[in-house]
């Protein structure tokens, strides 16, 4: 498939799944994915939470 970019996003769902509808009725969802990133930096542990608007 050219021109054609795929991701794939492991995380936890930040809030309920809210089903709309377009102007030409045509169902969409829109959800919130948190995905962890955990690492060490001189020993001390990090964390950090990115938020993907699906």
């Amino acid at each position: 498939m050219s021109g054609v970019n795929q991701i794939t996003i492991v995380g936890n769902v930040g809030s309920p799944p809210e089903l709309s509808y377009s102007q030409t009725n045509v169902p969409f969802c829109r959800f919130a994915v948190a995905v962890n990133e955990q690492w060490k930096t001189d020993g001390e542990r990090r964390e950090r939470v990115t938020w993907f608007p699906i």
